[in-house]
């Protein structure tokens, strides 16, 4: 989903996250005609005109003889329901679950136009290749509930002009498919979803709790300069969140905390907030709420000061100052401790040896829950170490084992 930036008035320049979130800020519907939607495409980048003209070239040799005027595109009609087929060949079997899901949730609203083509060994009739679990459910309805007459209840179809078998086949498959499968269906990512749930509390009122929630969500990002990016090949800058789902998906007052947290580390150390640092951060934070510890902003610059100084607060696996290496460090010493082994001698094991102690990671650089249950284990480590120093006497309580040694505590 892309919209275009609104008209705000920033008392300097924009932030990559102010630009990122000022498509949020419009207060009704922002409509658009093709031609400045296609123009505001192309000032995204450089090469899109060029990939455009291409395209258009691409077109035009793949189709000599299609012009303007003999291009066929579907005809819209309304028909009388009893005069549409479905051809069973065309369609899935029935999916009896979703079609009483359709009936139970039923909104005239919603219904989309049935596809159909007609075929001249049925004369009259509209042969449905796309839509059936629609056309049943009109059924349902009208026939079975209002007992209507069914010659004048009259529906949306869009009329393919092709009866080709061969090509409705195609179309059809086309049709239900992903791109990512081969299909034309672009559906709609976990971002695109977030953000029309923010549109529909920003603009349409809507009171849907989750929805309600993403809202919640967005406003923290943006009080925070962070921004959910996209993952579409736009240049990452700093505050961007590069894993959104991750975010979305987080229960609202830890989403809250970590922007509470990563606004504090913008101040010290101007990056994106890349994939294993949000898990490590938002895992933290949740054991913060799950211990019903409230954090204030003091306290967030606070453990970003702590953490800086222990490991410049930086989660990337190549970071010089390794959180990473002095993590091994410690988990080593502490499971050798816990073992009663001598150090080397876990290395030194044969598999079948060591399936007599208690599950381990060799390291703990590779993302997965290991890595990150343990970082949270030695992140709270640096904190009783060396926050009450400075004033910070907050720690959660934590179910693994895992306790770093103080001396092992960089």
């Amino acid at each position: 989903m892309m919209n275009l930036i609104p008209h705000v008035t920033f008392k300097s320049r924009p932030s990559a996250a102010q630009s990122a979130n000022a498509k949020y800020s419009f207060t009704a519907s922002n409509l658009i005609d093709p031609a400045t939607r296609i123009k505001d495409c192309l000032s995204y980048s450089s090469v899109r005109s060029t990939e455009l003209l291409n395209a258009q070239n691409a077109f035009v040799q793949k189709n000599p003889n299609l012009t303007a005027q003999n291009m066929n595109l579907p005809l819209a009609h309304m028909v009388p329901l009893s005069e549409i087929m479905i051809d069973d060949t065309m369609n899935r079997p029935v999916n009896w679950k979703h079609l009483m899901n359709i009936v139970l949730n039923f909104t005239p609203e919603l219904v989309d136009a049935i596809r159909v083509y007609v075929d001249q060994n049925s004369p009259g009739k509209y042969i449905a290749w796309d839509g059936q679990h629609t056309t049943l459910a009109l059924y349902i309805l009208f026939g079975l509930v209002y007992g209507a007459d069914l010659s004048k209840v009259m529906v949306p179809v869009v009329l393919n002009r092709s009866n080709d078998k061969k090509v409705i086949r195609l179309n059809f498959i086309l049709h239900n498919s992903s791109v990512k499968k081969g299909g034309i269906k672009q559906e709609l990512s976990e971002l695109d979803l977030f953000g029309q749930q923010v549109f529909g509390v920003r603009i349409d009122g809507s009171t849907n709790p989750t929805w309600i929630e993403s809202e919640a969500k967005q406003t923290a990002l943006e009080n925070a300069g962070l921004y959910l990016h996209p993952g579409d090949g736009q240049l990452v800058l700093p505050g961007a969140i590069v894993q959104p789902q991750k975010f979305i998906s987080a229960p609202l007052h830890v989403a809250q905390m970590v922007c509470k947290f990563e606004e504090k580390r913008l101040i010290r150390a101007q990056r994106e907030i890349d994939g294993q640092e949000y898990q490590i951060i938002e895992a933290l934070m949740n054991e913060f709420y799950n211990s019903d510890i409230e954090l204030d902003d003091q306290d967030y610059i606070t453990m970003v000061d702590i953490f800086y100084k222990s490991f410049n607060i930086d989660f990337r696996g190549k970071n010089k100052v390794s959180f990473y290496r002095n993590l091994d460090n410690a988990f080593e010493n502490w499971y050798n401790a816990a073992n009663n082994l001598k150090p080397g001698q876990w290395q030194a094991m044969t598999d079948t040896q060591k399936r007599m102690y208690p599950d381990r990671q060799e390291k703990l650089t590779a993302n997965g829950n290991f890595q990150i249950e343990h970082s949270v284990a030695y992140l709270v480590a640096i904190l009783r170490k060396f926050g009450p120093n400075k004033g910070f006497n907050k720690f959660p309580s934590l179910a693994n084992p895992f306790v770093p040694a103080s001396m092992d505590v960089k």
